[in-house]
């Protein structure tokens, strides 16, 4: 390109992602698809149509209705698919459905169609996995500061807390506040690996253990003492996110599993989970702060309790992470 007197070169942008290379043979030569697929986040991405000369058709594959579905459609697939014999509409731009040729195009893009929803599930899957356990550390940290802080203004103590992964093996107890953040401090993002997400069936449906550290017995790293231990007091639970039989409750206690149950079949968290990360994070803690509220205050009059759960939001809220 010439601005002036000066003389640009202009060179396509770089796509990202996992990239998918396929040529489909046709009696006119072959379609050939040049696509970098990614997992679902809030960008655009597009495929663009290339057809004869190495003309761009279209910026957007999906600006033929003939093709505006999944996973074209999805914002996961961008890059080019590129077929010679194919040729642009007069006057408005548009790909030419012509008997001879267009059928060969749409046959080819539909060819290829199942093995790219295949691989972004599997994308899609692998990325909420590392987003879980991420919010996973997130949570633990954030309650675990909150209720260290209301268990210290409160006379009696509390009866749940969240559990420690760490100590998985000694279930069922609190974890020693100042012991675990220290081991946190020292671990650093070892730990984002407890929250992995086990797959449950069809495609997206995945369960989470979002675990909180609950050793019975834990070295005393904060006095420096080998020898020491610290006997824990209360239950501790772990959170899970799990389909549940009544699609439209959104959380519960599971007594049998000392867990809390977050149910990934309500509309709400559907929402949560597709929005942002922040959406997805905010409405995991509403629900296990309820849950943790109807634990520890379950006996006390209905506007006492709010009052409870409204504390312990507030408290866990000032410290989440301001960036995810």
């Amino acid at each position: 390109m010439v601005h002036g007197k000066r003389s640009v070169q202009v060179r396509p942008g770089r796509y990202e992602g996992e990239p998918f290379f396929y040529r489909a043979r046709t009696p006119l030569g072959y379609v050939e698809f040049e696509l970098y697929l990614a997992p679902r986040t809030q960008a655009r991405r597009r495929a663009a149509v290339v057809g004869v000369g190495g003309v761009q058709i279209l910026t957007d594959i999906t600006q033929d209705p003939e093709f505006d579905r999944h996973p074209w459609n999805s914002d996961q697939v961008q890059g080019e698919v590129r077929f010679a014999a194919l040729k642009q509409t007069t006057g408005r731009r548009g790909i030419q459905h012509d008997r001879r040729v267009f059928p060969l195009f749409a046959a080819a893009v539909q060819e290829v169609e199942p093995d790219l929803v295949r691989r972004i599930e599997r994308l899609n899957r692998e990325h909420e996995s590392l987003v879980d356990a991420k919010l996973t550390r997130a949570i633990r940290q954030a309650f675990r500061k909150a209720l260290s802080e209301i268990e210290a203004l409160s006379a009696t103590g509390l009866k749940v807390k969240i559990a420690d992964p760490a100590g998985a093996e000694a279930e069922g107890t609190l974890f020693d506040t100042e012991v675990a953040a220290a081991r946190d401090e020292a671990a650093g993002g070892e730990e984002e690996g407890a929250g992995a997400r086990e797959e449950t069936g069809g495609p997206g449906e995945t369960s989470q253990e979002a675990q909180e550290p609950t050793p019975d017995r834990t070295k005393d790293a904060v006095e420096g003492e080998k020898g020491r231990t610290r006997q824990s007091s209360a239950p501790g639970l772990k959170h899970r996110q799990v389909p549940f039989e009544d699609a439209m409750l959104r959380s519960r206690y599971n007594e049998a599993l000392r867990t809390i149950d977050i149910n990934t079949l309500h509309p709400d968290y559907r929402r949560a989970r597709r929005h942002d990360r922040r959406a997805f994070l905010d409405y995991l803690v509403l629900l296990v702060a309820k849950e943790l509220t109807l634990l520890n205050y379950g006996g006390i009059d209905q506007a006492e309790l709010l009052e409870r759960n409204a504390e312990l939001l507030a408290r866990v809220q000032l410290h989440l992470p301001k960036r995810l």
